[in-house]
């Protein structure tokens, strides 16, 4: 699977809504001060499996639910709830007991 990270300028105009890294297809954008931070980069590699395995179809609230497990399995503190947060803004319809089944 072919990707290529960058690290930009955690001040740019790719990153105003306050995400840490941002990915378009197989390109995935991370600010400078994230560089190193493994789970980020696990929940943007998922976005990159999304993108080459063809499911831009699918809901933002299912890409957005697989990218943030990726990333809350990946951490060594888990703090379950603020992945439970970031998962509901995407996945309205969903209760946060859903959720939190979702991730284990």
């Amino acid at each position: 699977m072919f990707y290529r990270i960058f690290y930009i300028n955690d001040y740019s105009k790719m990153f105003k809504s306050g995400a840490d890294g941002k990915t378009y297809g197989c390109f995935i954008f991370i600010k400078k001060s994230k560089k190193g931070d493994k789970c980020l980069i696990e929940h943007e590699l998922e976005h990159v499996k999304q993108f080459w395995t063809l499911q831009s179809w699918r809901s933002k609230c299912y890409k957005e639910k697989q990218a943030y497990k990726k990333q809350y399995l990946c951490q060594d503190k888990r703090n379950k709830s603020f992945f439970i947060n970031m998962i509901s803004k995407y996945c309205k319809k969903k209760s946060r007991k859903e959720i939190s089944n979702f991730l284990g």
